[in-house]
């Protein structure tokens, strides 16, 4: 939770950036060093879900071979100064138990050709620290066109639901952690991977 980038300005890295790590690791520190079990209010789950939103920003202004930020100036400009998540993010916790890890992430970004969603692009974000499972996802509308008003979201097959924990959007209700079954080395690059083929559902 200490490793920083050189994307972010000196004020906000060390304000508000640093406030919500600070906020976070009340919640995650003991998830990540202990595995330890926790029931997450609205107020906990929210402040993980910015969290792991952030740190998926910071991650994706990394990644060199993009020709621009995922997420817009917009977006990232009013999380800034109200933590509020955009639309269409998603973040799920799961569990992991192998060789001890220090904040190892993968991204992956993706576009849906055909369908209903077509000209919407998505990334996948995983984040592992100690005992600790973060995955966010989120799309966005990459035309000219206007964006339409829906927004596509992840499904999990339910096969996943023993290891993958809705986090975000929240439903009003706490959020358990531990899984009920874990993730080994091998298996979260499955989990990490997992969104690589998808299928449209249309309700």
């Amino acid at each position: 939770m200490d490793a920083t980038a050189n994307v972010v300005c000196g004020p906000c890295n060390s304000g508000w950036m640093s406030d919500l790590d600070s906020q976070a690791s009340m919640t995650i520190a003991n998830m990540i060093r202990y595995g330890s079990a926790v029931s997450m209010l609205p107020p906990g789950i929210a402040t993980v879900a910015a969290f792991t939103f952030k740190t998926a920003v910071v991650v994706d202004c990394i990644t060199t071979d993009r020709p621009r930020p995922f997420f817009s100036h917009a977006d990232r400009k009013r999380f800034a100064a109200t933590l509020e998540i955009p639309r269409g993010v998603q973040v799920w916790l799961s569990t992991f138990h192998g060789p001890r890890v220090h904040g190892r992430f993968t991204c992956h970004y993706g576009q849906i050709r055909g369908g209903r969603f077509k000209k919407f692009e998505f990334y996948v974000f995983t984040y592992v620290a100690g005992f600790l499972v973060l995955q966010l996802t989120a799309f966005r509308w990459n035309s000219v066109a206007k964006r339409p008003s829906f927004n596509p979201r992840f499904i999990q097959d339910t096969l996943w639901d023993v290891v993958s924990i809705p986090l975000w959007p929240p439903d009003g209700k706490p959020v358990t952690w531990p899984s009920s079954q874990y993730l080994t080395r091998d298996s979260v690059k499955v989990l990490a991977d997992r969104w690589g083929r998808i299928s449209e559902i249309v309700s």
